[in-house]
């Protein structure tokens, strides 16, 4: 479960980089409590639209409301 989680938060890091260089937002589709709980916490914002739970908006490290 560690070695998961480090490997999430990389992730997540690396998608608000790529977010940030390329002047885009990053949408994902985690669902799952576990989703909830992780993914705000690197400023992924929940969302309610089909197939995706959660935006980054494009070319900042804060997220869209």
């Amino acid at each position: 479960m560690c070695v998961l989680l480090i490997v999430d938060v990389a992730l997540g890091r690396q998608l608000q980089s790529y977010a940030k260089l390329l002047n885009r937002q990053i949408v994902l589709y985690a669902a799952g409590k576990a989703a909830e709980l992780f993914w705000p916490t690197l400023g992924f914002v929940p969302i309610d639209r089909e197939n995706t739970t959660h935006i980054l908006d494009r070319g900042h490290t804060e997220a869209v409301k």
